[in-house]
């Protein structure tokens, strides 16, 4: 999803017809052969992987940002995350008075 910007009508002159502040959506449809040749497909590779690319990193960064909202909203509310803790851990809960070679 985006809106129209000045700077974005600049860049992209095929959707100079959308007025500023518009919202829109840009999709990609996956061509393969037989709907394109071989030929076409395997010109365009790498531009195809550069994009493929950049959706998994800006899908990444989305999730973790999402993460961190939540993070943000809970402690806001005065919960927090439970620890991951295990109670017959010896890490996280050591016996007083027990050397280490004991355990």
């Amino acid at each position: 999803a985006g809106s129209m910007t000045v700077e974005l009508r600049r860049r992209l002159r095929y959707l100079q017809h959308l007025p500023v502040t518009a919202q829109f959506e840009v999709a990609e449809i996956e061509l393969r052969p037989p709907v394109i040749t071989e030929e076409t497909f395997s010109a365009f590779a790498d531009q195809l992987e550069q994009r493929r690319k950049r959706r998994q990193k800006r899908a990444r960064e989305e999730r973790r940002r999402e993460k961190k909202i939540a993070e943000v909203e809970l402690r806001q509310m005065g919960r927090h995350r439970t620890p991951r803790l295990r109670l017959d851990s010896h890490h996280h809960f050591p016996q007083c008075g027990i050397a280490e070679d004991e355990l």
